[in-house]
């Protein structure tokens, strides 16, 4: 069996049902690409490398090395190698640790391909996406929500991988929303949708096919807007500093030295991009902001 991944392909002859069904829903989206390389995936016995070190991952306890053997990661009771000479991506144990180190080793494989992943939400504005950047809280989810009841498209509200040719892949399969988000939007949002317990925080979750004006699609980078929490929405200038920042953040570190080189010019390539900043206000007439960006 196979998967495309972008310009990836993940190949396997057998491995366990859940395992497969979590590959297609995390990874199989509908973008045609030439296929550039190809990984085999298999499940084997694979021995645990001295001097792991923490990855800088906030939702869970991740560890990596690297040695002529390839890159190693391990979650819980999980552990992957990352073949590069081989072309595998090599598996021992299953589970949760599993779903989040596989994320961890294909999004490593297409950086090393040229794509660099971006934390952000994004909207279609005149033939192109507008990403708006900020750390979590910021208030992404609720400005794609204001946009979508100015009849503005939606691209993405949480992930998207962008090519060397500044092409924006939006990656989200679904809207998570907290349950006070969900009534103030109540008239832009469907009534399928499903409970999904976190924690402290309950979430409603909507799927993307479910919302009208939700458009994922493959399209040129045309703007960033970083988003600031203001009295009045109004669209300023963005200091250069806080944007290199902003988009390291966004973008999250590699784990081999090539992909961070790679990811260095990523961000020099988005630097030439425009940038503007984006206060906000309780309200956000896209209407108005169109006229200014």
């Amino acid at each position: 069996m196979k998967l495309d991944v972008l310009s990836l392909q993940l190949t396997w002859d057998s491995l366990p049902d859940a395992l497969v069904e979590f590959l297609e829903l995390d990874w199989q989206r509908t973008y045609v690409l030439p296929i550039t390389e190809q990984y085999r995936v298999l499940q084997t016995s694979i021995s645990v490398p001295e001097d792991m070190t923490r990855v800088n991952y906030p939702d869970a306890e991740v560890y990596s090395a690297r040695t002529p053997q390839g890159v190693f990661l391990k979650c819980k009771n999980t552990l992957l190698q990352i073949s590069l000479q081989e072309k595998e991506l090599r598996f021992a144990g299953e589970g949760t640790g599993l779903r989040l180190i596989l994320m961890l080793a294909i999004s490593e494989l297409l950086r090393l391909q040229g794509f660099m992943p971006l934390h952000s939400s994004a909207v279609y504005l005149d033939g192109g996406a507008v990403v708006m950047l900020g750390p979590s809280g910021t208030g992404k989810t609720t400005t794609l929500l204001q946009a979508a009841r100015s009849q503005v498209p939606a691209l993405s509200e949480d992930w998207s991988w962008i090519g060397q040719d500044l092409t924006l892949y939006p990656w989200d399969s679904g809207l998570h929303l907290l349950p006070d988000t969900v009534e103030r939007f109540e008239d832009v949002l469907p009534e399928t949708r499903t409970w999904i317990p976190r924690g402290t925080r309950h979430k409603w979750r909507f799927e993307v096919g479910d919302l009208q004006w939700f458009q994922p699609q493959s399209c040129p980078l045309k703007q960033f807007w970083m988003l600031k929490r203001h009295t009045e929405s109004a669209l300023v200038a963005v200091p250069r500093l806080e944007f290199v920042r902003t988009l390291w953040e966004a973008s999250g570190m590699p784990l081999t030295r090539e992909a961070s080189l790679l990811a260095q010019q990523g961000i020099n390539r988005l630097l030439k991009v425009p940038a503007r900043m984006l206060h906000l206000g309780f309200d956000v007439n896209f209407a108005e902001l169109k006229n200014e960006s």
